[in-house]
């Protein structure tokens, strides 16, 4: 079990907060507070913070990797949305296939997704819009479980970009992630139930961008677009098929396409978002 404490150091009156992410950890675990990071057994964090001031409109991505990411490996995605001026709390999953093992409403799962929006509230983010950048399946389950809650808790969810995600395992899938990622046995109704999992993740109210490829071997495209079909049902959605480039990426073969995808639905959300919060205003008076 891994347990955060986060402190807030308010450092002026225009309140330019110093964030400061402290971590009491359980078991086998390294710590290091120089940039704001976590280490256990399966999972890194990383919380970066903008120049300037942080207030209520500042917003909140969550960048939830692939699984065998590193932190480094993440930090060009990370980047982008420092540009934006967002506070960026980062996650890998450093074993490809960890999802698997635990099922997708584990106690575990439940307990880091209550955590991390507890201590949002304690430091006085829970009116900030929330943003969403996840890749594969490992990310797209973090998202699933983490959207959840904050759906349960009332926050403001702008948006989501979904790279190289989700799948839609039949069977044969399950078998192929049986000997592709994990070369270790999967109880087979615990893949079933990943297969509800995906469906039911892909029907959160907030915009979407789908990207993938023709190309990607671990999750077909045509996976990805039958969530896309199924995502209209319920939000707006945008796709962009990269055709060549292979599983997760995307952003090294096309950066500038890819910077032009993500910023652009970025921007677009933050603004429906600020409009949206403009016409309630308004109503209230």
């Amino acid at each position: 079990m891994v347990t955060y404490f986060l402190i807030v150091d308010s450092c002026n009156k225009q309140q330019q907060f110093k964030m400061i992410f402290l971590y009491g950890l359980l078991n086998d675990a390294s710590t290091s507070t120089n940039n704001a990071e976590i280490k256990t057994n399966s999972l890194s964090q990383e919380v970066t913070f903008p120049e300037g001031e942080i207030n209520d409109k500042t917003p909140v991505v969550f960048l939830v990797g692939w699984g065998g990411s590193t932190l480094k490996q993440l930090a060009k995605y990370r980047e982008v949305y420092l540009q934006k001026q967002c506070i960026i709390i980062t996650q890998s999953q450093q074993a490809p296939g960890q999802h698997l093992l635990e099922l997708p409403d584990a106690p575990v799962k439940q307990t880091r997704s209550y955590e991390l929006v507890r201590h949002m509230a304690e430091n006085k983010l829970t009116n900030n819009p929330i943003f969403f950048h996840v890749m594969s399946n490992t990310g797209f389950h973090q998202y699933r479980n983490l959207g959840k809650t904050l759906m349960e808790q009332n926050r403001k969810i702008v948006g989501a970009v979904l790279d190289s995600c989700p799948a839609w395992f039949n069977f044969e899938r399950i078998m192929d992630a049986f000997f592709e990622l994990l070369r270790a046995k999967i109880p087979l109704p615990r893949s079933v139930l990943y297969c509800f999992a995906i469906t039911d993740g892909n029907k959160f109210p907030w915009p979407k961008l789908y990207l993938y490829s023709d190309s990607d071997t671990v999750i077909p495209s045509a996976s990805v677009k039958a969530s896309i079909e199924q995502a209209k049902v319920t939000s707006a959605v945008r796709s962009h098929n990269f055709l060549s480039s292979l599983h997760v990426q995307h952003f090294r073969d096309f950066p500038e396409r890819y910077l032009q995808e993500c910023t652009t639905f970025f921007d677009s959300c933050l603004e429906k978002h600020f409009d949206s919060e403009k016409t309630i205003q308004q109503c209230k008076l």
